[in-house]
């Protein structure tokens, strides 16, 4: 009986450490060597700049880029 109420604390500690996870991403605005702008989930690596951010939702990102750029929905990793 210990070994499952064990195995249950450890599972939603593990739940609640993933639902934590998700809810801290971050959004910044990067430009590739080619000059895309891109809205990414992540800090960028390899030829990519960050041209603006951290923002904590995709929304608020998008606003900061203006609404005349076109940037990519999708993960944009570079």
């Amino acid at each position: 009986m210990k070994a499952i109420l064990i195995s249950c604390f450890l599972v939603a500690i593990a739940a609640l450490f993933a639902a934590d996870q998700a809810l801290a991403s971050e959004y910044f605005v990067v430009k590739s060597r080619s000059g895309i702008l891109r809205i990414v989930d992540h800090k960028p690596g390899g030829g990519a700049t960050v041209v603006k951010g951290p923002f904590k939702t995709r929304e608020e990102a998008e606003k900061a880029v203006g609404p005349t750029t076109d940037t990519s929905r999708g993960k944009g990793r570079q």
